[in-house]
């Protein structure tokens, strides 16, 4: 529980506020990339008619952010925990990875995953009514987006050709990213099999529908 999660209060998503750069909160600034300047840009545009404002977490620490935005409500992508070991051990085998370091291999996205999903599952025990919980390969591998039109209808959002597109393309990364075969070792397979919560894991699965 970082004290930069109770740092995120209200007043980040002020106009002025949320595209000043000057605090050193974060490295994805307009001047470090092109990419990020368009990016800005568009957001920039789009500021003022937003009826959402959302962020990314990759670590779920909803119960913190709760007490600065009470009503603040969670899409939890959860998944395999297999999938999610490969991912790890992979890059953290990649000397050309250089984002990643090497002690973030499967052993450790194990750990990770339980902590994840424990933190998930309390929430949505304390407060069902505001967050969403979805499985990973069901959702990018549905050609139909059937659980993305559930959660855009939980958060009050049309779906619009703009959001069709967009996940059209995030689908079709997702075809080409799983269909690179992923192995782990057998000493990762079976510390997976010791020390992942299957139990927890089939919990959020029904929660995902």
């Amino acid at each position: 529980m970082g004290q930069a999660d109770r740092r995120a209060h209200a007043r980040l998503l002020h106009r002025s506020r949320f595209f000043d750069f000057t605090d050193g909160l974060t490295n994805i600034v307009p001047d470090a990339d092109e990419r990020w300047r368009v990016h800005y840009d568009r957001m920039d545009a789009q500021f003022d008619r937003a009826s959402h404002v959302g962020d990314k977490l990759t670590v779920a620490r909803l119960q913190v952010l709760w007490e600065q935005h009470p009503t603040a409500r969670f899409v939890c992508i959860v998944r395999d925990v297999a999938e999610v070991a490969a991912s790890w051990d992979r890059r953290a085998t990649t000397v050309t990875d250089r984002g990643w370091p090497e002690s973030l291999d499967a052993r450790k996205a194990v750990e990770f995953w339980n902590q994840h999903n424990a933190r998930i599952r309390r929430a949505a025990r304390i407060r069902p009514e505001q967050v969403a919980v979805v499985e990973h390969s069901s959702f990018f591998g549905d050609p139909d987006a059937h659980a993305l039109r559930r959660v855009l209808a939980g958060l009050d959002l049309a779906v619009t050709p703009e959001v069709e597109t967009a996940f059209a393309a995030a689908h079709a990364r997702y075809a080409d990213v799983s269909a690179q075969e992923r192995l782990l070792s057998a000493e990762a397979q079976l510390f997976l099999e010791r020390h992942a919560d299957l139990r927890l894991w089939r919990s959020l699965r029904r929660l995902a529908g």
